[in-house]
């Protein structure tokens, strides 16, 4: 039986593999016997750019990331095979966490015509848990919830919190696992045999997710989400002894733990693919030659979108996540300077940096570029490696801003934005939250109603901004404001605990050592002992 199961494993796997190779080989031969020599004027060129080299590419690279997603599974099969998976535990924010995670799958959800939603009964808790090996687990309970889920359907990521345990689970609204399957979808190769042959995968997800929760001390299982589809439960415990030791040995620096970010993208393997670590920029320009070779330049280093004016640009702009614009100013119909105005003009987009490229030299046309909030201006023609290099420089300031955001006790926002909406906007989320700090109830919902914002639009602009979720955002400061009350005042711990809105000093005494790796009477201890400690 074991080895009918493998058998049929590594033929699910050659299908798996032999797809995405077929829409990688078949465009390459396409393009390679194009015969583009023959294309005479720039409306010929203009037509293959658009109906054949960009959709051929695009096919391309989804599928070889497929690829790459699959042999990542069968990597992470074969250590966990071999014994050689262990924890890499560190203390976070588990909400935060789910919350980055299910936004990556909104606008696939979206596309599906899928209800996607959150409940959780904290917004926030930290605890020990494996980033990577957790974002994996849940990807790939989302990914197959969404999989199975026809048009219309709804699939639901929850969160409780228990006194010695959490509970995450996936419910979605699919055709379910019929009683005879159940026991045997988290052994290795198992496929149901009732599964549509298209939407069937290597076996080997739901056991890879079944073994992290096992290293975890957690427990995984399966039941009937009422009247139809299937739920999926992780139950992981919040403290044990192993777990103790590991956070110790990390809050003390035996181990590197990497950011919420860097976590998430390396979650990214072959249980869900449709989206990149890499940063998006947005090109915008009428003049096709111009638009390929510019997205061709950029797409070595970053995600690229193009549009053709303005219009589009906008519209690409609501759908997807965006960090960097560069645009034409000479366009039909909405312009450069028409764009750069409505999105430094929008609270949801004017954190976004544009890069305007013209013809017109004029000091007048830079002054008009500048003043409507344009971050940079070059002039054509531009040296492309001078552009690349405007767009690094972009990059780096905005992760440097987060983490002077993270570090310096009294951040002046003006130095982590770059336009006075964005300014005054970080300013009243900063006042807010100082305002209710010693209330424990103020929530992400509070805040995202303060602000105007959907949740989802208030994450995405923390994030843009200061690198930090809402509940991580709210967290940090706090815990400055704990630490300042801490080197300017003679209050007890406790007092302060709780002057900063947390429930309990243990909370309070936690989130500060997962920040500055002290406790807070350790940092009082070293900064009376070392006369105040530098930010």
């Amino acid at each position: 039986q074991i080895t009918e199961m493998k058998l049929q494993f590594f033929t699910n796997i050659s299908h798996d593999l032999r797809t995405p190779l077929t829409l990688i080989i078949s465009p390459l031969e396409k393009l390679k016997n194009y015969k583009i020599e023959e294309l005479k004027t720039p409306e010929e060129l203009q037509s293959f750019n658009a109906s054949i080299l960009q959709p051929s590419l695009r096919l391309i690279h989804k599928n070889a990331k497929l690829l790459l997603g699959e042999v990542s599974a069968l990597l992470d099969f074969r250590r966990l095979d071999a014994g050689g998976e262990t924890l890499n535990l560190q203390r976070g924010d588990i909400v935060d966490h789910l919350n980055s995670i299910l936004v990556s799958f909104g606008d696939y959800a979206e596309e599906r015509g899928i209800s996607l939603t959150f409940d959780h009964d904290s917004d926030s808790f930290v605890m020990d848990f494996d980033r990577e090996k957790m974002s994996k687990v849940v990807y790939n309970l989302l990914s197959n919830a969404l999989k199975f889920t026809p048009s219309g359907g709804s699939v639901s990521l929850t969160f409780h919190q228990e006194p010695e345990s959490v509970t995450i689970a996936v419910a979605d609204t699919g055709k379910g696992i019929p009683d005879s399957d159940k026991p045997n979808v988290f052994k290795r190769f198992y496929q149901s045999a009732s599964n549509d042959s298209s939407l069937t995968g290597s076996g080997i997800g739901l056991h890879i997710a079944s073994d992290y929760v096992g290293l975890h001390r957690g427990t995984i299982s399966v039941s009937d989400n009422k009247p139809l589809g299937t739920i999926f439960t992780v139950k992981l415990p919040v403290e044990s002894e192993e777990r103790r030791v590991k956070s110790e040995e990390f809050a003390t620096g035996q181990g590197a733990a990497p950011s919420s970010a860097e976590g998430t993208a390396a979650a990214n393997s072959s249980l869900f693919t449709l989206h990149s670590s890499l940063k998006t920029l947005i090109i915008v320009d009428d003049n096709p030659d111009m638009l390929s070779f510019v997205s061709t330049c950029m797409k070595e280093d970053y995600e690229v979108l193009t549009a053709t004016d303005g219009a589009s640009a906008l519209d690409l702009l609501q759908r997807d996540q965006v960090d960097l614009i560069i645009s034409d100013v000479m366009m039909p119909g909405i312009d450069g300077f028409e764009l750069c105005r409505r999105v430094k003009s929008d609270i949801r987009l004017s954190h976004i940096p544009i890069i305007l490229l013209t013809a017109r030299t004029t000091d007048v046309s830079r002054i008009e570029g500048l003043q409507l909030g344009a971050d940079d201006y070059l002039t054509k023609p531009f040296n492309i490696e001078v552009l690349r290099l405007r767009v690094k420089k972009f990059i780096e300031w905005e992760q440097n801003s987060h983490r002077q955001f993270r570090q310096k006790i009294n951040i002046e926002p003006s130095e982590i934005t770059i336009t006075p909406l964005d300014e005054q906007f970080i300013k009243k989320a900063i006042a807010l939250v100082e305002d209710s700090i010693s209330d424990s109830g103020f929530s992400v919902e509070l805040l995202a109603s303060a602000v105007a914002m959907s949740r989802s639009t208030l994450y995405k602009k923390l994030m843009a901004i200061t690198g930090q979720g809402p509940a991580e955002f709210i967290r940090t400061i706090r815990i400055k404001r704990g630490r300042a009350l801490l080197d300017a005042s003679q209050m007890q711990i406790t007092e302060i605990a709780y002057a900063v809105g947390f429930t309990t000093v243990k909370s309070f005494t936690m989130n500060f050592k997962a920040e500055y790796g002290l406790t807070p009477s350790e940092y009082r201890l070293q900064r009376s002992n070392s006369g105040g400690l530098k930010d």
